[in-house]
């Protein structure tokens, strides 16, 4: 049977008897066909085709799909999903379960995937249901949503934007592709033009085909006039509306060595005397090159070219271009010196330029007397006897034949409190008064010569180096010390810091510390810090006061010496736990350049009674001048600054460190400790003459006279921050000035 062909069944059945006549019966019989699930649902078509831009919103209708089951009741009934397994696992597009319409869920992108195929199964509701399926392919539609892509590679030699001043029109810069993700745009980049703004015709654009272009030089390239270029590539696409892109290129135009160097003038003119030394400056020419700063093309070097009489008295520095004496000159011989400076860059191939030197040999009296030597140095102990003979000078002249002018010596400056004296006849310096290291360790002596009533002199230094001896002790700021220290104090506990300063440098002024005589053993001391320490607990002893001698002794040979007489008392602590610092003496080094905040010591207490427990302990400072400039953390200890320190005003800081447990008085236990801070100078002065302006009288003399006058500059820095020195920065040829005492 078949129900979906024919539902029902209608049959006669007759019956008849074999009498004559027959007699018959018929009975009318109805067969309804039940319904079984043997028919799978039927779509309209096997394959849907349908096309969807891809700037569809979701949700918008793909198509719909139609499936018939001629099956009755829930046989027939169909439904609809798409097959995630053979089709469209990323889901972009959904399905109505009873209507069959096909919607997009997420957008899409043609240049990710231009064409998605969807299986769509339809489904009877039988207890065993039936399925089949139906291919839906949906293409999608192109729209103008992407910006064409600009890729560039250089074809320079530097393979970067850089393109020598050198290359010629039609030479190629850089190939330009462009391409467009877009339908029609490709990678071949139909559709697109490519536009060239900006240089100002240097640069053009040539077409290579498929979306090729060329950058090519179009003009002539001047580094000394232009040496970068801003330019921009517009790509647009040929879509409604069309989408452009932009690529922005700087071009720097490399130097090549097309400019020479040139000299300001062409001719140069110098006078130098005849009695000038070798190395004497001249002048100094200077020649500009126009190519790149910086560049070999641009560094220019200096010869001089001419005579060879000429270039044995002339040399140039081939860097800075300054023409010095290279010999003795002598105007008699050759008054007058021409030659030709050559300048030359270091470019390939290097270019030159030249001009013309004019020197003119001025005349010298010959007679000048000269030193053997431009510096004399010497050493000598300090505290010399008066009278010792230090050393000679000499000048010599070539004078006149048979003149019996003589050469005549005198300390011009550098001996302000006359503490040297000079033979005038046969330059012999010695001691007239002892000399102390401490108070002037070098000395400089500038001594001139003289020939007969010759108004020309020549002057050299002596340099006296004053060695130091030991003769200064060490000194102890006191005589004497106190300190009181709790007999509950533990070993290793800093009780005293000994200072003594010593004049002397070197070993000389090293010290050393040690106790020369002590009641007991229960003290030691740091022999370079001066710390006295406790080295055992004093509980046990009876003894209430201990007398230290401290001795301070410095290095040198013979050994020199200062006592220090130190008295500790031991003070019993009566009532309750015992509250102490880690330390009864902190000390620390500070720079005053240090800045306000920076924490520079922590200070802690502790209880000697392990069992004790006690409140938090406060930190604070005792109130005095010295503490002013210093803050500490009430919690924690930190002593920090608070203002900047002054060398200058301070060198040694000294105050109290309290720290407290309650605020019961009757609770209260206290402490202190003593902290002593050392500032280091910094150079943080400049020099200040003690007037602004100097002003010196002298008589017109035809003979030199020595000191004009004295200069005089303080700097309140110490050590070698506040060591001077003068210099005289104009004027060298009439006048010298001593650089340690400013004498001119």
């Amino acid at each position: 049977l078949d129900r979906e062909r024919a539902e029902t069944h209608r049959l006669v059945v007759e019956a008849w008897d074999g009498g004559s006549p027959r007699l018959r019966g018929r009975l009318q019989v109805s067969v309804r066909v039940l319904d079984e699930n043997d028919n799978a649902p039927t779509f309209s078509r096997a394959e849907y085709q349908a096309r969807l831009r891809e700037d569809a919103p979701p949700g918008t209708t793909v198509c719909r799909l139609r499936a018939t089951d001629p099956d009755l009741g829930a046989n027939g009934e169909v439904s609809y999903a798409i097959n995630r397994r053979q089709s469209d696992p990323d889901g972009y597009f959904e399905v109505e379960e009873r209507s069959g319409v096909l919607r997009l869920r997420r957008p899409l992108d043609r240049e990710a995937r231009a064409l998605h195929r969807v299986v769509v199964e339809a489904r009877d509701g039988g207890a065993q249901p039936e399925v089949s399926s139906a291919l839906v392919s949906v293409a999608v539609l192109d729209v103008n949503d992407n910006r064409p892509a600009i890729r560039l590679l250089y074809l320079t030699e530097s393979g970067g934007p850089r393109v020598s001043e050198g290359t010629r029109p039609g030479d190629y810069v850089a190939r330009v592709s462009v391409s467009d993700a877009d339908e029609d745009g490709g990678v071949e980049g139909s559709g697109i033009s490519l536009a060239l703004l900006g240089g100002d015709g240097a640069f053009a654009l040539r077409p290579g085909g498929s979306g090729i272009f060329f950058l090519c030089v179009a003009g002539p390239l001047d580094r000394e006039s232009r040496d970068l270029y801003e330019l921009r590539l517009v790509a647009t696409d040929g879509g409604a509306p069309p989408l452009s892109a932009e690529e922005q290129l700087l071009l720097r135009v490399a130097d090549v060595n097309d400019e020479a160097p040139v000299f300001p003038q062409s001719h140069y003119r110098a006078a130098v005397s005849e009695a000038a030394t070798p190395g004497t400056a001249v002048l100094r020419v200077s020649a500009s090159d126009a190519d790149e700063p910086g560049s070999p093309n641009a560094e220019v070097r200096y010869a001089l070219e001419g005579e060879p009489a000429s270039l044995a008295l002339l040399r140039i520095d081939a860097r800075s271009g300054a023409v010095s004496t290279r010999a003795h000159l002598d105007r008699e011989r050759q008054a007058a010196l021409e030659l030709r400076v050559v300048a030359r860059d270091d470019g390939i191939p290097p270019r030159t330029a030249t001009c013309r030197l004019s020197v003119r040999v001025e005349d010298a009296n010959d007679n000048e007397p000269r030193f053997e030597r431009q510096v004399y140095r010497r050493r000598l102990p300090e505290h010399a006897a008066p009278g010792r003979c230090l050393l000679q000078v000499r000048a010599a002249a070539s004078s006149r034949e048979g003149s019996l002018e003589v050469v005549s010596y005198r300390i011009s400056s550098g001996d302000p409190y006359g503490k040297f004296s000079i033979d005038p006849q046969f330059g012999i310096i010695r001691t007239k008064k002892q000399l102390d290291h401490e108070t002037q360790s070098v000395v400089v002596l500038t001594v001139q010569s003289q020939l007969g009533n010759s108004s020309i002199y020549s002057s050299t230094q002596v340099n006296i180096s004053v060695i130091d001896i030991n003769d200064n002790p060490p000194v102890f700021l006191t005589k004497s010390g106190k300190v009181t220290i709790s007999h509950t104090q533990p070993p290793g506990t800093a009780v005293y810091i000994a200072h003594a300063e010593d004049k002397d440098s070197g070993l000389n002024g090293a010290v050393v510390y040690s106790i020369a005589s002590k009641q007991s053993n229960a003290f030691s001391i740091d022999p370079s810090l001066g710390m006295v320490n406790l080295t055992r607990t004093v509980f046990a002893d009876k003894q209430q006061e201990y007398t230290l001698q401290i001795r301070a002794e410095d290095c040198g040979n013979p050994p020199l010496t200062s006592l220090l007489m130190l008295t500790v008392i031991i003070e019993e602590q009566k009532m309750g736990p015992t509250l102490v610092f880690q330390n009864l003496v902190y000390q620390v080094e500070i720079s005053e350049a240090t800045s306000p905040g920076a924490q520079i010591l922590q200070v802690q207490a502790h209880s000697l009674d392990p069992h004790s427990v006690m409140s938090k302990l406060m930190y604070s400072l005792e109130p005095s001048t010295d503490s002013v400039e210093f803050g500490i953390s009430s919690d924690t200890g930190w002593i920090y600054l608070r203002k900047r320190l002054n060398y200058e005003r301070a060198q040694i800081l000294s105050f109290k460190a309290l720290v407290t447990t309650s605020r019961d008085e009757n609770l209260r236990q206290n402490a202190s400790a003593s902290v002593i801070v050392n500032v280091l100078d910094e150079n943080d002065n400049s020099p200040m003459f003690t007037c602004e302006s100097y002003f010196f009288e002298m008589e017109e003399n035809p003979f030199p006279r020595g000191v004009v006058g004295t200069v005089t500059a303080v700097d309140k820095d110490s050590g070698r921050n506040g060591q001077l020195s003068y210099f005289l920065l104009s004027d060298g040829k009439y006048f010298k000035m001593n650089p340690n005492t400013g004498s001119i």
